[in-house]
């Protein structure tokens, strides 16, 4: 389970029920993060930071396991890796924006 702790006010709240390697979004709106909830493969998630209302959203689903490295700077990519037999690990770039398919 991914949570905030408010170090101010001494209060928890949750932001994921599930998830590992959380990446804060340069900005501080928003929080990806990878979870195997879907057939044990990791898969890129995210979420608002500011707003409670709904749930994380799925970015990439693939058959690979995906483990995020990063955000872009201005926030409109993701950086992030992805491991086959084949190649071993790759490292791709995820746009936030339009198609979302990774380079």
């Amino acid at each position: 389970m991914l949570r905030v702790i408010d170090l101010e006010r001494g209060g928890l709240t949750k932001l994921a029920t599930d998830g590992m390697r959380p990446f804060w979004s340069p900005d501080g709106t928003r929080i990806a993060f990878t979870s195997d909830r879907t057939a044990g493969v990791a898969d890129i998630y995210e979420r608002s930071t500011v707003s409670r209302e709904g749930d994380e959203e799925p970015v990439l689903r693939t058959q690979e396991n995906k483990f995020i490295c990063d955000w872009s700077p201005d926030g409109r990519y993701l950086v992030f890796g992805s491991q086959n037999a084949r190649t071993r690990t790759d490292l791709w770039l995820l746009p936030l924006l339009g198609d979302r398919r990774p380079t």
